[in-house]
């Protein structure tokens, strides 16, 4: 079982989108469970994700009163069904073998975390000039999970999944770190020794 976590708050624009884009995964649909981690939404959120609840079977939708990701994420740990976790934030749209390719690296390279290469997408004029940005070195410098062009051991990627009892055994995410999705599994591959994989050419 693959367990996919998604911290939320006040995402009620991006939700629908990202939830589609997770429920049209190739993966084998009776593999996934999708927890939507809610933090004290004041927006239509918690109403869309439950509409998806409903409509899907596959969807739950969970309080997170600590309200940071790191700490949706804990509680998603807690409350997953799967032995794989991957992780997936509200404004992404996950490309259809987003889930499989991680689970393919995860389980045949022996690691702790499966990162993956963020393309930033732009719909206004100054929203494509932004996302170019963030995708060029000029932009962000050495960002690898951002301007990388190959695979690699050396940084954690944005993203990505985990092996659930390689992650509970380091503690899971530092909620004092605060909202940075990189963060905690930086902090986890510096003090205990986790192994990590980029990949950034093979999810399309």
């Amino acid at each position: 079982m693959v367990s996919v976590l998604v911290p939320v708050r006040n995402e009620a624009r991006c939700i629908g989108v990202c939830l589609e884009s997770i429920l049209a995964q190739d993966y084998p649909p009776e593999k996934i469970e999708i927890l939507v981690m809610d933090g004290n939404s004041t927006d239509a959120t918690v109403s869309i994700v439950r509409n998806f609840a409903k409509m899907t079977g596959r969807v739950r939708c969970i309080d997170n009163p600590g309200q940071l990701a790191s700490a949706a994420l804990n509680i998603g740990i807690l409350e997953s069904a799967g032995s794989i976790l991957i992780r997936m934030d509200a404004h992404g749209k996950a490309p259809s073998n987003y889930v499989s390719c991680v689970v393919k690296h995860l389980l045949g390279r022996n690691v702790d975390h499966v990162g993956v290469k963020q393309r930033a997408v732009g719909k206004s004029f100054w929203g494509r000039s932004i996302a170019f940005g963030m995708m060029n070195p000029f932009g962000v410098g050495g960002s690898k999970h951002r301007c990388a062009l190959n695979d690699g051991s050396e940084e954690a990627g944005w993203s990505g999944g985990f092996i659930k009892s390689r992650l509970v055994r380091m503690g899971g995410f530092d909620e004092t770190v605060g909202p940075t999705p990189l963060w905690p599994i930086r902090l986890l591959t510096g003090s205990h020794g986790a192994t990590v994989r980029k990949l950034h050419g093979e999810i399309a």
